[in-house]
């Protein structure tokens, strides 16, 4: 499949957290993203609702929480490796979000193909109870 260069997708989904910080739903918002992102986003969530989670660091009650995630692709130099191949990831980081400034995950392909996400509380739909 190939991909545009640049801002991709951008995707609106709101996690529903148990009193017990446990994900019981996630749904993602229209307009709906392309289906790679899609598919990001449910394998992501899969590993995710094995966690516990807290809305907000003084928050013990249900609620829920939008996050808008953007997703960026950049090209780089490809590895110089030999023995890699194009699809292994040769490269990866992740920056927790603060109080003023979102999180990214990115990771870097041995085709050079360098994939960014930056991860957001949507000011438009934060929490609820």
């Amino acid at each position: 499949m190939s991909l545009p260069w640049g801002m991709v997708a951008e995707a609106r989904v709101t996690f529903t957290i148990d009193k017990n910080g446990k994900i019981v739903d996630f749904e993602i918002h229209d307009p709906k993203p392309p289906p790679y992102v899609t598919a990001l986003l449910k394998r992501s969530h899969l590993m995710l609702e094995r966690g516990r989670f807290a809305l907000q660091a003084d928050q013990t009650e249900a609620g829920k929480q939008t996050y808008r995630i953007r997703v960026k692709l950049e090209r780089r130099k490809p590895t110089e490796d030999s023995f890699a191949e194009p699809y292994h990831v040769m490269d990866r980081g992740f920056v927790a979000p603060t109080a003023d400034k979102p999180g990214h995950a990115m990771f870097t392909f041995a085709s050079g193909r360098h994939v960014d996400l930056t991860v957001s509380v949507d000011e438009d739909n934060g929490v609820d109870g």
